[in-house]
Parts: C-alpha cells; structure tokens; sequence
C-alpha cells in the first residue's frame, strides 16, 4: 500500500522513539549567518563536517575572498517571530480534507540600531540574490541549518524576492531598529533543520563571537613619487565625518599597487596619524602613473574590513 497526497511514497515508515532523555536542547536564535546556497563553482555551500571545525578552518568561511563564498555574520536578535507553515488544503462537500501542498514558513527578526537606515540600506543588497540562505546561531553557540546529501551543514533556503527590509527610525518612546522578514523555501521548513553543536567545534572558535565584516572606503589625499597620504573610513557616521578605519598602519597589511606597471609597491614605511589618515613612503615611481591602495599580496580581507572599494580609487603620481 502506497501513500497518498503530499507525503513519499518510498522508503518504509519512522519509528518515533527519540531514544536518550540526553538529546541537546537546541536555545533561541541570537544571530544570522547569510549565505548563497552555491559556492561560486557551483558546489554547495556548507560547513564540512568532516573537517577540523576549528577557527581557521571556519575563518575561509566567514573571511572568503570571494564574496559569493563566504558567510555573512549580523549578530544581536532582539525579537523574533516565527509564522509556522500552514498547509493548503481543500475540503469537499462531504466533510473530507484534503491536503494540496506543504506550507511555507515565515520568520520576522528584530535587530536594534543606532542608525537603522544604513544598516538596512546594506541589507537591501541582499534582496537582489538569488539562491540566498541563511544559518542561525542559537544562544548556546549552535548552528542551525539543513544537511545535505554529504551529511554536512547547509544554510536553509530563502524563497527568492520574499525578503523584507523595514527600518524603524527612533521615536521619542523607543530606540530605533531594523525587521527582517523572509519566507522559507518549501524545501527548507522547520522538519529539515540539522545542527552542529558548539561543542562539536574546536575550543578555539565559539559561534557567538563571530564578528561580521566591515566594509571600508578609501581616500586618496595625495600622491607623490616617494610619498602618498589616504583616508580610510567605515560607512557609518555623518556626511562630514565618516567613522575612521584604524589600526591598517605597518607595512604588512597593505601595499601600494601602480596601475601603470601593474605591479605591487611594497610600504617602505606606513604610518596612521591622525586615525584613519596614512601616509607612506616607497621607492620612487614615475610622474603620472596611476596608483592606488589594496591588500597586501592583493588580498581583499584585512584585519576584519572588506577592501573591495579600494580598487575604484586611483590617484595620479604629481
């Protein structure tokens, strides 16, 4: 005998045993983790389970270079409300019910901020993503999300334009916030999720210290032969006075990289004064090549700021 409407009809039925009074009590969310459900080559997604789930090893994930790789931490859940699937059914004349296709759930996250409008300008650009997924770190330091057919740790599916950014300004009666709302893909509801518990991970990495990215501009003051000046700044704070990025000074964080030649220039010296404000020394280039700022050895990640932008940002040797 087969089954019938919305259920499989292979394999046998489910014991429903839950075995050892000791299954772990998975805790309420206490952050996100976005992430494409495909990796830019195509393959899934996920946290190998079999590897050393230790800090460098999760460190690739949430510092990819790749940005269609990696893991996009926004921590802090202040509030959550969770729509339970519902699903579509058809009832008869007759008194009988009958089930047309599972229901998708929803979920609405509350996140509190001093400058809501800019948090959720940047997760607008999440919008635009196709294949979006997401983990959640509970309060224990657990991550939530889908197995896959190799057994490890997938992000669930978002369902593609379902999400939802509403950025709530302050009030006189309450400070102001952000509420992200999406809809789970039929195939990721709440009877799919898996988990990795904190302590499967090496002591040396803990979930729930987890620091997102930060995104950082560059501005190129002056540029000479031997010598350039450049402002590097977050993308909060006001019109006039961007928040600085401090601590890039050295000469192993960043380099110089001459457009004209196409070659690295190596810091002879890096010096930050006032903070967020460097200035450089290097050996002589040519009057009127092109020069800007990156990475060291052309890296994008730097001490937990994305320098991508950098890129856009040339200055002219005068």
């Amino acid at each position: 005998m087969s089954t019938v409407g919305i259920c499989s009809c292979a394999g046998n039925f489910n014991n429903l045993g839950t075995g050892s009074d000791c299954i772990p009590l998975l805790e309420a969310p206490q952050n996100l983790i976005f992430a494409l459900l495909k990796k830019d080559d195509g393959s899934d997604n996920c946290i190998d389970v079999t590897g050393a789930l230790n800090d460098a090893q999760m460190s690739l994930l949430f510092e990819a270079e790749i940005a269609h790789d990696r893991y996009y931490p926004l921590n802090g859940i202040k509030e959550y409300t969770l729509e339970a699937a519902e699903a579509v059914t058809v009832d008869s004349a007759s008194g009988a019910t009958r089930n047309v296709r599972k229901g998708r759930a929803s979920v609405t996250y509350r996140f509190w901020s001093n400058n809501p409008s800019k948090l959720a300008e940047k997760l607008e650009t999440y919008k635009c993503l196709g294949g979006l997924g997401v983990f959640i770190t509970d309060t224990a330091g657990n991550i939530l999300g889908k197995g896959n057919s190799d057994g490890n740790l997938c992000p669930r599916g978002i369902e593609d334009n379902s999400l939802i950014i509403t950025p709530v300004a302050h009030s006189f009666e309450d400070g102001g916030y952000v509420d992200i709302k999406w809809t789970y893909t039929i195939d990721s509801g709440e009877e799919t999720v898996e988990y990795i518990l904190a302590s499967d991970f090496a002591s040396d990495f803990d979930a729930l210290e987890v620091d997102a990215l930060e995104d950082a501009n560059l501005e190129i003051v002056s540029v000479g032969q031997t010598t350039m000046t450049y402002k590097v700044y977050k993308d909060f704070g006001s019109l006039v006075g961007r928040l600085p990025v401090k601590g890039l000074g050295g000469t192993s964080l960043t380099e110089g990289y001459n457009n004209t030649d196409t070659a690295s220039v190596a810091w002879i010296t890096n010096v930050e004064s006032p903070n967020g404000t460097y200035t450089t020394t290097y050996s002589s280039q040519d009057l009127s090549d092109v020069m800007t700022v990156r990475g060291a050895s052309g890296v994008t990640i730097v001490n937990g700021f994305d320098t991508k932008r950098f890129s856009d940002v040339t200055g002219t040797v005068a």
